[in-house]
């Protein structure tokens, strides 16, 4: 079985992903996980129209199930979260 290599999401430049740091900032949430000894970022973007006022109040927990999730099926450490 081949796995798949976890990658850094591209972000816009003024987001300042930080290896191995999580964090929030203009609706963009990044969590952090070491895969196979090497950094990983996952991120979520809630911008599209509308849909930050559906999940809004539960951004949080949508992005920490998504980043829990992602970093378990890629073999990684448990993700980093925002505080």
């Amino acid at each position: 079985m081949t796995r798949r290599r976890a990658r850094t999401s591209l972000l816009p430049s003024r987001i300042p992903v930080v290896e191995r740091k999580a964090g929030r900032q203009d609706g963009v949430l990044f969590a952090a996980a070491d895969c196979q000894g090497r950094p990983a970022a996952f991120t979520l973007q809630a911008g599209a129209t509308g849909y930050r006022e559906l999940v809004g109040p539960r951004l949080a927990e949508l992005f920490k199930a998504y980043a829990t999730d992602a970093a378990a099926r890629r073999g990684c450490t448990e993700p980093t979260l925002p505080g």
